[in-house]
Parts: structure tokens; sequence; C-alpha cells
């Protein structure tokens, strides 16, 4: 087994030799399969539209989702943007603002 910390794993994904696909699960239904370039690039759009909204590093995101392709994203996109995401089960009723203010979260 490799382990990787997360600007190490970022660089592999990046790597010339990374040329094959991954296929995943939509949080929609289906699956797509994306080559590991495109799956970064996906994570680097969501690392700027954090950074643009204001993400500050520390900050905890809560994500209330199956898992799946944007799950997947979203996870490394706030770790590489300095943040700790916060999983919470998706059968989990609590209305946003209480999510909110009991863990301390960001919301978009």
């Amino acid at each position: 087994m490799i382990s990787l910390d997360i600007d190490q794993l970022r660089e592999h994904l990046a790597s010339d030799r990374r040329e094959g696909t991954i296929t995943a699960l939509l949080s929609r239904g289906g699956s797509m399969t994306i080559t590991y370039r495109g799956f970064l690039g996906m994570v680097d759009a969501l690392c700027a539209r954090l950074e643009a909204a204001g993400m500050r590093p520390g900050q905890r995101i809560g994500i209330k989702a199956s898992n799946s392709l944007e799950w997947l994203v979203w996870d490394l996109a706030v770790c590489l943007s300095g943040g700790q995401l916060v999983a919470f089960p998706e059968a989990l009723e609590l209305t946003a603002p209480l999510l909110i203010d009991r863990h301390q979260l960001a919301c978009w």
C-alpha cells in the first residue's frame, strides 16, 4: 500500500505518468469515467471557488452526501485549501442553520 500526504497525492495525479482513468459514481445517479487530470481539474476549480468565497485555512466545511465523485472532489479541494471536511450521514435530518451552528461550519 502506498501512503501519500495531500501534496504528494496532488503531484501524483498531475504527473505525466497518470494518463489512466477512473470510473466513479455520481451523486445524481449513474457513473462517469474521467481521467486523473480531469479529476484534478475539477478539484482545482473547486479550490478556486472556495478561495473566491473566502474560505480560510482551518475552516470547517460540512458535507451531507453519498459517496460519489462530487464528494471526492469536495474532500480533496477542502484538504488542499487547508480546511477540514466534516462529513454527515446522508440520512441525517437537521436543518442547515442547526448544522452550521452546532458544528461551526461554513456553508455555501
